[in-house]
């Protein structure tokens, strides 16, 4: 099965994660209002300015003074005693759309005209952006157009609405501005940002509540559009030296507050029982919190609040300065960080070991939370970390998914190449370390081992081939296992001879004395073996060994399409020099000068002589190896001495 580089799965989920960014269907806008709204919970705080308070029509005072809507004369003497007070502006979160029915008058209508004309009062209006048929869009009589535009700002970006329901002429004259209450809320129903202005067919500018109350309050003759250079996109609103950011259509966020907004009861007010300190120098807004007025809009924050609690949410952030916008170049900047940052982090995902690389993707996400999370807090900005999370995630699952097969392609490659070579403890070293094997060919240090039957030519003359084939099955089965079981990696079968190799395909630094050990227990499974073989089949059987230890090149060899893992090197070929030299010597195993010095103080061996072995010009000295000891040691090894 063919390798896939995680590269290119990487990069086609980031391709496909990004494309859905820009084209942002409503799961992902769903996906990523979720991620918004909990930032925003996360940091909501519960600190108001100080500045705005909220005069509450709530189900106690419509209990005392009975349903809406009032007598105007009550608010008249609801405006007169904020006017005592010294209230900032005062803006009224209900609509007077109507001239009041005679039946509701408990007294003169003037009486509320004067009370407006004698304060800084902000009426509400309302923009219909659905009109019944045949409604006439016609200029709203009293309107009164502050809000200019300068630097090639324009008005198209801002909502327009085809009718704009505005106060009674009467009102209107002695109000000190009108400003809309409409809530904006989301696809979802969920209110997050809201536009500070609007226009109606002709052109014609609105002002928020919120942003007219801030005019009345800050005495500035009108409001300026500002634009981005000669863009005529806006960049905010300027009322007298105080300007406010909005983005391109003169919208902002709203930073919602944990708790809700200082609030007094409207039946204490107009019982005259709060000191004009409470409201001196402050922004005032009237509305009611009571459900049957059904003036409740969701926000992230709180869930379902009063309407007049937005209203005053947003003045505290023009007044704070803590109002959200989106990050410069909106779902542009978020796709270009995205593949950007995705990109980096795909190089060591896709190459770090796999713990390593999971640990960086288990890191990655809460640091863009915290990122996204002071992004909000210090810089006004929502990064929308929802979106960007779940392309890195497509990006990771891509990446982890193809390096999973890859290793279990490579795992099942490693086990049919080694499985029946070495012990199942090896195999799972090389299935949890796949690291430290390395098909290309490597250099390395190894005990090499090669063994061969003594006169098995003659032995296969006198045998049908059958039974020279269950000989050599039996016996090469226990050998495979005595070597297995020590570490080494059954090389290859060649007739009658083995070659095995300790240290490769993966490190034990021991290898010399594992395959000294290994040597001493074959032949002990070859006594057993040739008392069976004699009774069997009427034959002696015995084994030469060829011990060495010095450096090898591991890995593949062969063709692109035939290949297998072996060693090659000079070390190999005195190993095989070697194991003929035992007829000459009458030996059974002959070691290398390097395999002695490493095991002569565990094993016993002899010195036999020095002897120049074909392919080198210099001798080397060769020595037997051993076994007085019943367990292949020597006494003292045996014993534990300590010194050792």
């Amino acid at each position: 099965m063919r390798r896939i580089r995680p590269w290119w799965a990487g990069l086609a989920a980031l391709g496909i994660g990004l494309a859905v960014m820009i084209w942002n269907p409503a799961a992902l806008r769903a996906w990523d209002r979720l991620g918004c709204d909990l930032l925003f919970r996360l940091t909501a705080r519960p600190e108001w300015t100080g500045g705005v308070v909220v005069v509450d029509i709530d189900e106690e005072a419509l209990g005392k003074y009975g349903q809406w809507p009032w007598p105007r004369t009550r608010l008249a003497r609801l405006a007169d005693r904020l006017n005592a007070a010294g209230a900032a502006a005062v803006g009224w979160d209900v609509l007077f759309l109507d001239e009041e029915r005679k039946e509701d008058t408990s007294g003169s209508p003037r009486e509320l005209h004067e009370a407006l004309a004698g304060g800084r009062h902000v009426l509400g209006c309302f923009l219909d952006f659905a009109p019944p048929p045949g409604a006439e869009a016609s200029l709203p009589e009293g309107y009164v157009g502050r809000y200019v535009l300068r630097g090639g700002a324009r008005v198209e970006p801002v909502p327009h609405a085809p009718l704009v329901r505005y106060p009674v002429p009467s009102l209107v004259g002695k109000a000190a501005g009108v400003g809309f209450v409409n809530a904006f809320s989301g696809e979802d129903g969920v209110l997050r940002r809201v536009p500070l202005l609007a226009a109606d067919r002709g052109q014609r500018l609105y002002p928020a509540l919120t942003l007219e109350m801030l005019r009345v309050a800050f005495d500035a003759p009108n409001g300026v559009l500002e634009s981005r250079g000669d863009t005529g996109r806006l960049r905010g609103i300027r009322l007298g030296s105080a300007f406010f950011p909005t983005d391109r259509e003169g919208v902002v966020g709203v930073f919602f507050r944990s708790v809700p907004p200082p609030t007094v009861p409207v039946e204490r007010l107009l019982a005259g029982e709060l000191p004009n300190e409470m409201l001196e120098g402050r922004i005032v807004l009237i509305g009611s919190s009571a459900a049957g007025l059904f003036d409740r809009v969701a926000t992230p924050v709180r869930g379902e609040i009063p309407g007049v609690e937005v209203h005053a949410n947003v003045l505290d952030n023009l007044l704070a300065g803590d109002g959200v916008f989106p990050l410069p170049g909106g779902r542009r900047t978020t796709a270009a960080a995205t593949a950007l940052l995705g990109l980096l982090w795909l190089i060591p995902v896709a190459r770090w070991r796999m713990r390593w690389a999971v640990l960086l993707v288990v890191a990655v996400f809460p640091a863009v939370t915290v990122a996204a999370w002071v992004l909000l807090t210090r810089f006004g900005m929502i990064a929308h970390p929802a979106p960007m999370i779940s392309t890195w995630a497509l990006l990771f699952a891509a990446v982890f998914v193809v390096r999973y097969r890859n290793e279990e392609v490579e795992r099942r490659r490693l086990r049919s190449m080694f499985g029946r070579m070495v012990s199942e403890s090896v195999l799972r070293y090389l299935d949890e370390h796949p690291e430290n094997l390395s098909l290309q060919g490597v250099r390395t240090e190894a005990t090499v081992f090669f063994s061969d039957a003594a006169n098995f030519t003659s032995i296969a003359e006198s045998l049908e081939p059958e039974q020279v084939a269950e000989i050599l099955n039996r016996y090469f089965t226990r050998a495979t296992e005595v070597v297995t079981e020590s570490g080494g990696y059954v090389d290859k079968f060649e007739g009658d001879a083995m070659m095995a190799v300790w240290n490769v395909p993966y490190a034990t630094p021991d290898h010399a004395l594992r395959a000294c050990e290994s040597a001493l227990r074959q032949q002990g499974v070859i006594d057993e073996l040739r008392d069976e073989f004699r009774r069997d089949y009427g034959i002696d059987w015995h084994v030469r060994m060829g011990i060495n230890t010095g450096p090898v090149v591991a890995g593949n060899m062969g063709s692109e399409t035939h290949f297998e893992y072996t060693v090659l090197g000079d070390a190999v070929n005195q190993a095989s020099r070697y194991e003929p030299l035992n007829k000459k010597y009458g030996t059974r195993i002959i070691i290398g000068e390097e395999t002695n010095r490493r095991v002569s103080r565990v094993l016993e061996t002899r010195f036999i002589d020095r002897v120049t072995v074909r392919g080198r010009s210099e001798p080397v000295e060769i020595y037997e190896l051993v076994s007085p000891q019943p367990g292949g040691r020597k006494a003292e090894i045996s014993n534990g001495n300590p010194a050792l």
